[in-house]
């Protein structure tokens, strides 16, 4: 029987409840079923996307080509660029747009 008392025609019992049991719902208020049917739909997709990528190709290595003299240099300086900038010039400016020194300095909000 339903809450108000009347009996659901369609399976005899009351609204929610087939063979005696409560269907069980997410917190949404989503049939249990339903989202595991969605769950399952969706891990289906995401499989056949991932199974159907095409694998990557490179270029081939050409000895000529390769091993410019100054690409080894940029292997040692950029790390310590990127630490100067981290540790030194971003810190500069966030103290450099604030007042009074973004005044002196000419800042303006970009």
């Amino acid at each position: 029987m339903r809450s108000d008392g009347r009996v659901d025609p369609r399976s005899g019992t009351s609204s929610g409840t087939r063979f005696g049991r409560t269907d069980q719902r997410l917190a949404g208020g989503m049939p249990l079923r339903s989202a595991l049917r969605a769950r399952a739909v969706a891990g289906l997709i995401a499989l056949v996307l991932a199974t159907s990528a095409l694998p990557a190709q490179a270029d081939r290595y050409d000895s000529k080509r390769s091993g410019f003299p100054l690409r080894f240099v940029a292997y040692v300086v950029h790390p310590v660029g990127v630490i100067l900038d981290t540790l030194i010039f971003r810190p500069a400016h966030w103290v450099g747009s604030k007042e009074p020194l973004k005044t002196l300095f000419g800042h303006t909000g970009d």
